[in-house]
């Protein structure tokens, strides 16, 4: 009889369904800016059986938004507030402060990921003291990263994230310079900081580049160069153009049939100079600003070369979504990830950021010796596939959304 009500309840154990982990992703918006995409692909492939997920914005916004999966509950904090009439240092981020945590308590939420700077700095105060993991993921080195994007009271920002990121269940970052960055910077421990690479979703990538291209036509009789990201100065673009005239006129000199086009996909505050400085350089004609859209992939696979001028970064993801198009690219070295991807691939020469001539050199190098350049295409694409695989990633990400969740539990039990 006791053998038999043993299993009954082992039984009935079995059968019980385990309640999901809810899980609330935060953004300032859905940008198209790659972190934003991450967190667009953890909303998609998220386990629902092991997982619910929400997503928590401060400007309900953004051209990725409308790509959030229909069952992915979306919240943010604009549509709740206004902008207060006498707005005092640290009045906004109490109220949002107060607004995620009280929105954790109201959704009975698990564990909060983020991997965006200003949602650390709202993240980890919020969450103190209220039993839910948080999970942080540093995409920059943030010595650059930092001072760059909060000018304004810089140094006090820096002990809330040094404090935010200090009680984060985990603390994750995109590389190895970047983690070696974060904790020389923050003073954390360095063991605690956990290098998970970024990940690529090739076969998202393979449908989408081959769908027409629905811009303005690409001129295969010219070289094509393409730029895609965030139009704004630490990204470089102003150096590219010096650099890009630079290289035409050399290259032009030598081989008048070769002409040289270049494209930027992305939007941003800084487009209006970037149009300003190329009819200054009388290179108007050979630049074509697309904006945003959400297939670049179409566009990259009829480009010659992708260029990446960027002042600093942690790993870029379009440097890896070249390299599964099959493009080669030119980048600053920008961060020692940059530099450990191009000796692994291509193994040309980073120039430093802004060094405009050293741009242009390489430019030149491009189309003057194309072997060179063209000839690793199958290693770039496989070293991305065994080293940043979505499905991958999305299981290594999952293990530890659950992990933190589980230690948290443990942790909140009487002893």
């Amino acid at each position: 009889m006791q053998e038999r009500m043993q299993d009954l309840m082992r039984q009935k154990n079995l059968n019980q369904t385990v309640e999901p982990i809810r899980v609330l992703l935060c953004a300032s918006s859905m940008s198209s800016g790659g972190s934003e995409r991450q967190l667009l692909n953890l909303l998609k492939g998220l386990d629902r059986k092991r997982f619910q997920p929400s997503l928590y914005l401060l400007y309900r916004e953004g051209p990725l938004l409308r790509e959030v999966p229909s069952d992915v509950p979306i919240y943010d904090f604009w549509s709740k507030h206004q902008h207060p009439r006498w707005n005092w240092p640290g009045r906004i981020h109490a109220w949002q402060k107060k607004d995620l945590r009280q929105l954790c308590r109201q959704l009975n939420i698990d564990v909060v990921y983020e991997r965006l700077l200003h949602m650390a700095l709202l993240a980890g105060p919020a969450l103190r003291g209220t039993g839910v993991a948080h999970i942080a993921t540093l995409v920059s080195p943030p010595s650059r990263d930092l001072p760059h994007t909060d000018k304004r009271f810089g140094w006090l920002k820096r002990i809330v994230l040094r404090r935010s990121y200090s009680e984060a269940n985990r603390i994750l970052a995109v590389s190895r310079a970047t983690a070696t960055d974060a904790s020389s910077f923050y003073g954390l421990d360095p063991s605690r900081i956990e290098v998970v690479p970024s990940p690529t979703d090739i076969k998202n990538i393979d449908r989408l580049r081959s769908e027409p291209w629905p811009g303005k036509p690409v001129n295969r009789k010219f070289k094509n160069l393409v730029c895609v990201g965030r139009l704004s100065s630490e990204k470089g673009q102003a150096d590219l153009l010096a650099a890009f005239a630079n290289a035409a006129r050399t290259l032009k000199s030598n081989s008048p049939s070769l002409d040289l086009h270049l494209h930027f996909v992305g939007e941003g505050p800084d487009q209006s100079s970037l149009e300003l400085k190329a009819r200054e350089l009388a290179i108007q004609e050979s630049v074509t600003f697309h904006g945003f859209t959400s297939n670049p992939y179409s566009l990259l696979s009829q480009c010659d070369l992708l260029c990446l001028p960027s002042h600093y970064e942690g790993l870029p993801n379009v440097l890896l979504e070249s390299l599964v198009c099959g493009v080669p690219f030119l980048s600053t070295l920008s961060s020692l990830s940059v530099s450990e991807l191009m000796e692994k691939t291509y193994r040309k020469p980073l120039p430093q950021p802004k060094d405009i001539d050293a741009i242009a050199s390489l430019i030149v190098d491009r189309f003057r010796s194309p072997a060179e350049w063209e000839g690793k295409r199958a290693e770039g694409r496989a070293y991305v596939e065994s080293h940043h695989s979505l499905e991958r990633w999305l299981e290594k990400i999952q293990g530890l959304l659950s992990s933190a969740v589980e230690e948290g539990r443990k942790g909140r039990q009487p002893q």
